[in-house]
């Protein structure tokens, strides 16, 4: 439904709903750190969020294809080499 909900595991409420992708997310990976969140969707998108203020810091556009889904990682530096990124 083109959203990500963040919930807290122990009260089952949403903590919070990201809300900005134009098409279904299809992949959704966090920092070890659980303080960021990348989602990836059909709109050719991937997009860098801040888990506390659910805000959307970055958006990496023109994928050619959809995007895919991410393995989990220890460290966030897979993640950032597999988009192409350094940050």
């Amino acid at each position: 439904d083109k959203t990500v909900r963040l919930w807290v595991v122990a009260s089952g409420s949403c903590e919070a709903m990201l809300e900005i992708h134009s098409n279904q997310v299809t992949s959704v990976a966090f920092s070890p750190d659980g303080k960021r969140v990348a989602t990836g969707s059909g709109d050719k998108t991937v997009r860098l969020w801040d888990v506390a203020s659910g805000s959307c810091d970055t958006a990496l556009e023109g994928h050619s294809t959809l995007s895919p889904a991410w393995p989990s990682a220890p460290t966030g530096s897979e993640l950032r080499r597999a988009l192409g990124t350094r940050r």
